[in-house]
């Protein structure tokens, strides 16, 4: 099906053949026509249509297709920029809970720097009771007191490291969840980027 018209066969300007395209836009999409086979600048343009306008039906079922494919790529559009933002979040939330972790291990190691102090005091001091209870057994009954209350610090102190301990075992799992969501959104965008490219394409 086409138009039968001799004029048609030649550029009217240039007095030479055209070359023939196919339109790929709005209702016209797919209808062959004819162009100036002449570069720029001294291409003159559209020669004339080769098949004959689309049905009515069909030119609105085309439009349809447009409005659905520009639909889609807004929503893309969208899907991306709601993407970027989380990633962006978890970008920031990532860099907080990095800085939070250094500043948590300098607190650890001056706690367990000082734990360790203490315990190494107390452990002196009950070695040194000790003595004095050898020596005094007079105040028997007072250092017998002194030593039951330093291992009761001492015990608050292991309480604290393994509290310490814990904290540390809950940041790790937090950076993992954090990792996991990255790589979750970064499937995502994959998954975005190749329903583009098979619409695009």
């Amino acid at each position: 099906m086409g138009i039968e018209n001799s004029a048609l066969d030649v550029c009217l300007e240039h007095g030479l053949s055209p070359e023939r395209r196919v339109a790929f836009e709005g209702f016209e999409t797919g209808r062959r026509f004819l162009v100036c086979a002449q570069p720029p600048p001294q291409n003159c343009g559209f020669v004339g249509w080769v098949d004959q306008e689309w049905p009515h039906r069909m030119q609105n079922a085309l439009l349809k297709l447009w409005e659905m494919l520009e639909d889609s790529k807004s929503a893309r559009r969208d899907d991306n920029l709601e993407n970027s933002l989380k990633i962006h979040h978890l970008t920031e939330e990532k860099r907080n809970l990095d800085a939070n972790y250094d500043k948590l291990v300098e607190d650890v190691n001056q706690l367990l720097n000082l734990a360790e102090a203490q315990g190494m005091v107390i452990r002196t001091q009950k070695a040194n009771h000790l003595k004095e209870k050898e020596k005094l057994s007079e105040e028997n009954y007072n250092l017998k007191l002194q030593v039951d209350k330093l291992s009761k610090s001492e015990d608050k102190l292991n309480g604290l490291k393994k509290g310490i301990e814990n904290l540390i075992k809950r940041r790790d799992e937090l950076k993992i969840q954090i990792a996991d969501q990255l790589k979750a959104l970064e499937k995502n965008q994959q998954k975005l980027k190749m329903m583009r490219d098979i619409l695009d394409g």
